[in-house]
């Protein structure tokens, strides 16, 4: 197998121009490895090339889990980098000049010593939540692409089993390339079971097998047919019947919610649950004609909740705060002042199909369980405005746009 690093040896060539390749030409002269740079993984070998215009660039030649690779560079390069060790012992690789004709120069043996790879590095832990588990990760410092196995063991009791003893079925592979990250799996029933989790690299390397016995706390979807917009006094309504409040619980993907286009930028809507209930965790769905982390989804927003809400629509002591959301983005915001930045797979995953966050507890937040039958959506920011700052929020205006709503947790008390 040919990995190519760096520079590919071989460009495009023009349309009707015939290369001569001259099959006699010389074995091209031997390349001088003047450093060999060790780096989780592997290593960045650095040379210099003779002055051999027979020399089209520079092979290196090694074993890596029993199997014979080999990289190449352009001439015009200096260096060649080699990945993928999953140990930190030394391997011995051979460094050759190539030519156009095929011909390889006299080896140069060097030895790479690669430092701990990433895979082994980082490190997981495991947490129950509302639903299922959350695997916990850091020190991925290099931000390797990484894969995170979450699996479950059949049998209810360790026995004193090692991990490699133990009946695993696979639950979920998370990818992922952050420094540090939390990762959740839902669905998962409440009762005592065995998880473990292990991380992957893409060369096939992976870290020893943590295992806990969790218990993952009960949840279930809550249901909505009972849900209707209380529309208290304040509330901003929605745009006209094209756009109703109710398309946010309708589960169709081609009906949506917006708010009226006039309004201020800071807006809110009142849900009433039809019972009382116990939040684990919602989902606020984009709208398909959305744009990836753009345009008129809600970047900031709070959830607040309420048994018994002032009639007049005031924000007095009867709302209390269950949430505060900035709308996730796996990679971060690392754009110019804090903006969007760029846009990962991993971004576009989240935002298109995931758009989870969980009710836990915070120094804002100690108790985000609280029974509530009255949710409040105070929509702070969205893509359009989140960067800006308004001397008069009042003068200004924006609108929200949202698909579907999703609740979980228990229900109480059926109203």
């Amino acid at each position: 197998m040919i990995l190519l690093s760096t520079l590919s040896l071989f460009g495009c060539m023009e349309e009707g121009r015939i290369d001569q390749i001259d099959p006699n030409a010389p074995v091209p002269s031997k390349v001088t490895v003047t450093q060999v740079i060790s780096k989780p993984g592997g290593a960045i070998i650095k040379y210099s090339i003779p002055d051999d215009e027979n020399i089209m660039g520079v092979q290196v030649s090694y074993q890596r889990n029993g199997e014979e690779c080999q990289n190449m560079s352009s001439r015009y390069v200096d260096s060649l980098i080699v990945e993928g060790f999953g140990d930190t012992k030394a391997h011995p690789a051979i460094v050759q000049s190539i030519s156009a004709n095929g011909k390889v120069s006299e080896p140069t043996e060097i030895t790479i010593t690669p430092e701990t790879p990433m895979v082994m590095t980082a490190k997981l832990d495991l947490f129950e939540t509302f639903g299922g588990i959350i695997v916990s990760m850091e020190g991925n410092e290099e931000e390797s692409d990484l894969a995170i196995v979450l699996m479950a063991d059949s049998l209810l009791t360790e026995d004193g089993r090692q991990a490699r003893e133990m009946e695993w079925n696979d639950l979920y592979t998370f990818h992922t390339a952050l420094k540090k990250g939390t990762f959740i799996r839902h669905d998962l029933e409440s009762k005592p079971q065995i998880y473990g989790a292990y991380l992957r690299d893409r060369w096939g390397n992976a870290s020893d097998t943590l295992y806990k016995v969790i218990t993952p706390l009960y949840e279930e979807e809550l249901p909505y047919s009972t849900w209707k917009n209380a529309l208290l006094p304040t509330d901003c309504g929605e745009r006209n019947t094209k756009y109703r409040f109710t398309n946010m619980f309708d589960r169709s993907t081609s009906t949506f919610f917006y708010t009226p286009i006039e309004g201020p930028v800071v807006r809110w809507f009142t849900l009433d649950l039809g019972y009382t209930a116990q939040l684990s965790r919602m989902r606020l769905m984009p709208s398909k004609n959305s744009f990836d982390y753009r345009g008129v989804y809600p970047q900031h927003w709070q959830v607040y909740g309420s048994m018994n809400p002032n009639p007049d629509g005031s924000w007095d002591d009867s709302w209390f705060l269950l949430k505060d959301v900035r709308s996730y983005k796996p990679s971060g915001y690392t754009g110019e002042d804090g903006g969007v930045g760029e846009i990962t797979e991993e971004d576009q995953n989240w935002f298109r199909n995931i758009s989870e966050y969980t009710f836990e507890a915070s120094e804002d937040v100690p108790n985000p369980q609280r029974p509530v039958r009255y949710l409040r959506f105070k929509f702070l920011r969205n893509f359009n405005t989140f960067l800006i700052e308004y001397e008069d929020e009042s003068a200004a205006t924006t609108y929200y746009g949202v698909d579907d709503l999703y609740l979980w947790g228990q229900i109480i008390k059926d109203n």
